[in-house]
């Protein structure tokens, strides 16, 4: 999805690479939300929502005007 023209504001569901990987145990939770922040800081992405469930996260997400892919980003983003 190549938005550079617009910002967009985007749902994300994203789920845990394994069942034994809970998103929201309190140190996976907490370094989860410390990437999404440090993403918010840098104008990368706007997190309206996150939400760590036991296997997956809910990720409200506005994009503002970026020269790089969308997908791009969350892609580097789910590399962590």
């Amino acid at each position: 999805m190549d938005r550079s023209d617009e910002s967009l504001l985007l749902y994300y569901g994203l789920l845990c690479s394994t069942r034994d990987q809970s998103a929201a145990d309190q140190k996976v939770a907490g370094d989860l939300f410390e990437t999404i922040k440090h993403r918010n800081g840098k104008g990368i992405w706007y997190a309206h929502l996150a939400l760590a469930m036991p296997d997956h996260v809910h990720l409200l997400v506005w994009f503002p005007e970026v020269e790089k892919r969308v997908q791009t980003i969350v892609s580097k983003w789910k590399e962590w």
